[in-house]
């Protein structure tokens, strides 16, 4: 395993704790249907955190999980160190859409001007305000653990500007995950991500860890650049929301579909679809047949579908 591959699985089993966390201190459970695990919130929302494997099964029950209680939601995440073609090809027959990649970063702490203070930032346990995108969960996290979550908070002329949260897991081994670094748009370009970020590090550093990663955004890829955080590689994502969970596919439509996202024409071939099936969109993603196994990358099996009236 060579340095970035093993910082993408820090990376992701951090990004596992930080979302399994904020599930159990809002009331959620890790539920199980065999050899898949999910974490599932009220609502009916669930996360599938990195897994090894999608067995179909345990992805109809997630499915029929979430539609019993709200059908709030899914999203699946994966490092990127593996294939994507077998799970996109299960998630998306399902509904799910290709959703954005996450850019892995990492920096060793002890390169960072940790030293840097800013009297705009501080770590605290309690923001009466609520900035934007700021939750109780981690808040409460915060209180509970406060040498693995801490949270910092700028504000300007006594008012909110922005926060920034981190993880620590594991110490040297995991390191710690930075998260959630925002600032109100009219305080931006004004130092404040920078000093939210090297409040969180410093945090980090004093709880033992020697490590940071996050996933960035196009926007935060700047900002961490510029401190020293290296590219490790994308990440990808699926979500399927609210209107694609409001009921069951067809198992028939969701084998074609399969058999599309996998490029497999022979598969295609035993199972004839008919053609009002080919004219059949996934509810979800809105993605015809032949769009499903474009893209994917498989053009025969796309050809192959078109021809037949697939869109």
């Amino acid at each position: 395993m060579n340095d970035s591959e093993h910082l993408i699985r820090a990376a992701a089993r951090n990004h596992t704790s930080w979302m399994t966390a904020q599930t159990l201190v809002t009331g959620g459970a890790v539920e199980r249907h065999g050899a898949l695990r999910w974490l599932g919130s009220r609502g009916g929302h669930a996360t599938l955190a990195f897994p090894r494997r999608l067995p179909s099964p345990g992805l109809d029950a997630l499915l029929e999980w979430s539609r019993r209680r709200g059908g709030g939601g899914i999203g699946c995440w994966a490092t990127g160190l593996e294939p994507t073609g077998e799970p996109a090809a299960r998630l998306v027959a399902r509904g799910f859409e290709w959703g954005w990649q996450p850019h892995w970063m990492a920096l060793d702490l002890d390169r960072l001007p940790l030293e840097e203070t800013d009297d705009r930032v501080a770590l605290v346990t309690d923001v009466p305000e609520y900035g934007p995108g700021f939750g109780r969960a981690l808040l409460e996290l915060v209180r509970r653990h406060p040498r693995r979550f801490a949270h910092a908070v700028a504000r300007v002329d006594g008012a909110y500007a922005g926060h920034a949260a981190v993880h620590v897991v594991g110490g040297r081994l995991a390191g710690a995950g930075i998260y959630d670094v925002e600032v109100v748009p009219s305080q931006r370009r004004r130092g404040l991500g920078r000093a939210l970020t090297l409040a969180v590090c410093r945090a980090a550093a004093r709880a033992g860890a020697g490590v940071a990663t996050l996933n960035a955004t196009g926007e935060g890829e700047l900002l961490y650049s510029a401190l020293g955080f290296r590219s490790l590689g994308l990440g990808q994502t699926w979500w399927i929301h609210r209107a694609g969970l409001r009921s069951p596919l067809p198992p028939g439509l969701v084998a074609v579909a399969e058999a599309a996202g996998r490029g497999d024409v022979r598969a295609l071939e035993r199972l004839a679809p008919r053609s009002r099936l080919l004219r059949r969109r996934l509810p979800g993603n809105e993605l015809g047949l032949a769009q499903v196994a474009r893209d994917a990358g498989h053009p025969e099996a796309a050809d192959w579908l078109a021809a037949r009236g697939a869109l």
